[in-house]
């Protein structure tokens, strides 16, 4: 999948390869067909843009556009900035203000499910009033978060729900694009290895690119075991869980790169863990302490208390 754009300034191939066009993303060609005839249009609506999943395009399309309409754009981390005052003044002062060269006004807000409930109910406000002059995009994990009068505001697009019912084509798109970086970087390699990445890393497209640089050695792509293993160090943790072998658990934990990957492979294999009626409580405990991990100082702390849970809760029984 030959890119049109890319950014050889950057040496990180997760930043050099990231798509700066929306011709470039790795997504449905239903969803591409809709965001191709908005920027037709000339003008995007308000878009709501979900996923659990991380490095799975949130960002990367929020970028796109704004470069393809060459907006003015007001950019607010709203796991930080999650007051009332930064709508009330900061977000209204910006879509107030008279674009110079008659750009478009883009307000990204990421992690839009960190707001509080005044500073939605402010935003939802700026939205209605403002709506002809600025075009409002918001990135968030759970949707949910959201309350329903602002959701309805946007049109809203599930990455997650995107990737799981086109996984054959992305899947493809995929390979055509990990195949595209190493020929364009010169490197030699094989179909095999690239479907082990794809296998075991999918839908992380910025994962798999971060993996595919990490495993090059003298021009080759050579396959790092201990870092393409994840299910089987996955596999390991559940089975120290299910024998309630804390001492075990903590010692595996700190051996994996990235915590926060167990909790989406229990979500991915619920049905191999955990008895149909201890499933809903598993999920609620996952999503708790996934929610907890984003904003945790030690993951690894995060994971274990989670494993701890698990071993402790009555009412979840292990297969």
């Amino acid at each position: 999948m030959k890119m049109k754009k890319i950014d050889n300034s950057q040496f990180i191939w997760a930043e050099k390869y990231r798509p700066q066009c929306i011709d470039d993303m790795i997504i449905s060609e239903e969803m591409r067909s809709k965001f191709l005839q908005f920027r037709k249009d000339g003008r995007f609506p308000h878009l709501l843009l979900s996923s659990v999943t991380p490095g799975i395009g949130k960002t990367s399309i929020t970028n796109a556009i704004i470069k393809e309409l060459e907006a003015d754009t007001k950019w607010i981390n709203c796991s930080q900035d999650r007051g009332i005052d930064t709508f009330k003044y900061g977000v209204k002062d910006f879509v107030t203000s008279v674009s110079i060269d008659d750009s478009p006004k883009i307000v990204v807000g990421d992690e839009a499910d960190g707001l509080t409930n005044d500073a939605q109910k402010a935003l939802r406000a700026i939205i209605e009033e403002y709506s002809k002059h600025s075009t409002f995009i918001f990135t968030c994990n759970y949707k949910e978060k959201l309350m329903e009068p602002l959701r309805n505001r946007f049109i809203q697009f599930d990455f997650d729900a995107m990737y799981t019912n086109h996984k054959k084509e992305i899947a493809l798109q995929v390979l055509e694009r990990l195949k595209f970086i190493l020929e364009n970087e010169g490197i030699t390699y094989s179909l095999k290895d690239l479907s082990t990445i794809i296998q075991n890393f999918f839908p992380s497209i910025r994962k798999m690119i971060l993996i595919l640089q990490q495993c090059i050695v003298d021009g080759k792509l050579i396959i790092d075991e201990n870092i393409i293993s994840t299910n089987n160090k996955m596999q390991t943790i559940m089975d120290t869980i299910k024998n309630k072998n804390f001492s075990s658990t903590r010692k595996e934990l700190n051996d994996i790169n990235d915590p926060g990957a167990l909790y989406s492979y229990i979500f991915k294999h619920l049905d191999s863990h955990f008895t149909p009626a201890s499933q809903p409580q598993a999920v609620l405990l996952t999503a708790k302490y996934q929610d907890m991990h984003a904003n945790a100082r030690d993951k690894i702390i995060t994971a274990a208390a989670f494993a701890v849970e698990l071993m402790l809760t009555n009412g979840i029984e292990m297969i």
